[in-house]
């Protein structure tokens, strides 16, 4: 996920359809600045957002044991 986020390679230097994947795919820079700032973002990106965040945290509930 960092990868398509830009944190190793920008998305510049990416290849077209890398980087339309990684323009929904979380910690995405597009999407989070969108998020914060005034201009909002695309629906797409929130619900892509919201999705993995529920995936995730639905897979870290399960796995999670305490003895």
């Amino acid at each position: 996920m960092m990868f398509f986020g830009g944190v190793y390679v920008p998305t510049e230097f990416l290849p077209a359809f890398l980087e339309t994947i990684s323009s929904y795919v979380p910690p995405s820079v597009q999407a989070l600045q969108g998020a914060w700032i005034v201009t909002g973002a695309e629906p797409l990106q929130l619900g892509a957002m919201a999705l993995c965040t529920a995936i995730l945290g639905a897979v870290a509930a399960r796995m999670f044991r305490r003895d």
